[in-house]
């Protein structure tokens, strides 16, 4: 898993937790291409789109993973000296009972990784003896993964052990009182760690809340200690019973295995299990209503390092055409993320002295319609937080008036689509990527629609996303400090 982010609450799981990622790239390079008609490719709808595979031909845009089913993607590596597995569930804390998330998804994530078989009698995070397991939970997903060296022999024989035993997890899973007694004995102590012991977790927390104080994505995947305590397997079971499902989950097997071995056990323990009517999903449905406001979340803590600054907006936008829109989110933050000159480093840092470095900054979407954009960072000595946060969103409301040139947005597609073909290569990188992408609550059609959506993005559309920013909003402004 990666590593956690320290600037962002963790989501939860067992020994290492994934952390909010927020794409970001350097300086991107020269563009190469020029757009000379429609008729180059006319298959293609825009020239855009014919230019950008004249650049990248077909054989290097060929997708790297083979889908063996509509639940099952095989990423083949045949250097690779592991074998991954992973399931992963499309339901996280937003989808619990009530639109309130309180972490029995997370709770029951624990729960399953008890569970034991008739050819696995120990806790499955320890499947193998040589090996190693984990989880995690976000808003929008449960996974499980499992790694084990590969098999001078052969992978067989322990990748069936790992279909038949998550497609078992799929139906059902017993736990005993006292195993789930102790295991909310552990979430608390997860959240000891990972929530009440750190300084910027608990800030997060406050602010997440102030952005979103009506929707399951302001509430901590964490739980808090009163509501730990109330966790009950029958509450657990509901949320399995709803939601875990084959086609509500995704198999995705990483290493030297064959195509016809992962296409066998998907036929043997996949292909039966029944098909499930999920509940409706009001949170990723319904736009975004949210009260239009400037708040502020102060927080004076011995344990902070220092003072930082956040400033966070949510905004309403058009998105009619939600992929196309999604890339031009991802080349704004490149942009915004990046060494560039008239790029937030370069004003607010290089030449305006406000601060040493950026921490994060990106551009993220709550859900149908709604976008949220953040900015954090240290200011400099005799800076106020207030000087340093409007001075950011000044940047923004001036870029939005005169928008991303539209050079500077095909320099960035290029580079994006650069780095895709670099990681294509590489197929421990393509697992990453696409669990990461599955495990974002998005669908492996939109995955692999990227290349079209990215190619189709125009400099109006990244300034759409800017004036939405520049207009007006829900925005909190954050301080953590020491006690003065």
């Amino acid at each position: 898993m990666s590593p956690p982010a320290p600037r962002h609450p963790p989501h939860q799981g067992h020994k290492s937790v994934d952390s909010l990622v927020r794409v970001s790239h350097s300086d991107a390079l020269r563009l190469l291409f020029a757009c000379s008609g429609d008729k180059l490719i006319p298959h293609f709808r825009n020239c855009a789109m014919a230019a950008w595979l004249a650049v990248f031909p077909a054989q290097a845009l060929a997708a790297p993973e083979v889908r063996i089913s509509d639940s099952v993607i095989l990423v083949p590596d045949p250097q690779a000296r592991s074998v991954t597995f992973w399931l992963i569930v499309h339901a996280g804390c937003a989808d619990e009972a009530g639109g309130q998330c309180l972490g029995i998804s997370h709770y029951l994530e624990h729960l399953l990784f008890l569970g034991r078989s008739t050819d696995h009698p120990e806790k499955s995070i320890a499947f193998f003896r040589d090996g190693a397991g984990n989880g995690s939970t976000t808003y929008q997903s449960t996974s499980y993964w499992q790694r084990f060296p590969a098999r001078p022999g052969g992978q067989s024989e322990d990748l069936e052990k790992l279909f038949r035993f998550y497609t078992e997890r799929l139906q059902g899973f017993e736990v005993g009182e006292a195993e789930a007694e102790r295991e909310r004995n552990i979430v608390l102590q997860e959240y000891n760690w990972r929530i009440a012991s750190s300084a910027d977790a608990r800030f997060y927390v406050k602010l997440n809340r102030a952005m979103l104080p009506d929707d399951p994505q302001g509430q901590n995947i964490a739980g808090s200690p009163e509501i730990i305590s109330g966790y009950s397997v029958a509450a657990a079971r509901a949320f399995h019973q709803s939601w875990y499902a084959r086609n509500n989950a995704t198999i995705v097997v990483h290493g030297p295995v064959d195509e016809a071995l992962v296409k066998a056990l998907a036929d043997r323990y996949v292909a039966p299990l029944p098909f499930k009517k999920l509940p409706d999903r009001a949170w990723r449905q319904t736009l975004r209503s949210y009260e239009e406001a400037a708040l502020d979340v102060r927080v004076s803590d011995a344990e902070a390092r220092g003072v930082d600054m956040v400033t966070e907006k949510m905004v309403r936008i058009e998105e009619s055409d939600r992929a196309r829109m999604g890339a031009a989110r991802l080349v704004l933050s490149s942009f915004l993320s990046g060494r560039f000159d008239g790029a937030p480093h370069d004003v607010l840092v290089e030449q305006g002295g406000l601060t040493s470095g950026i921490d994060y900054i990106g551009v993220s979407s709550v859900g149908p319609g709604a976008l949220r954009a953040s900015f954090s960072a240290k200011p400099a000595a005799g800076v106020t937080p207030e000087k340093l946060g409007g001075a950011f969103w000044s940047y923004i409301g001036a870029l939005a008036r005169t928008g991303l040139p539209q050079g500077m947005v095909e320099r960035l597609k290029k580079r994006i689509a650069e780095d895709r073909v670099i990681a294509a290569r590489e197929p421990e990188r393509v697992m990453g990527g696409l669990t990461q992408w599955l495990t974002g609550g998005q669908s492996y059609a939109d995955y692999q629609a990227r290349t079209e959506a990215l190619a189709s993005v125009t400099g109006a559309d990244v300034t759409a996303i800017l004036k939405a920013f520049a207009g007006p909003g829900r925005r909190v402004n954050g301080v953590l400090s020491p006690p003065s």
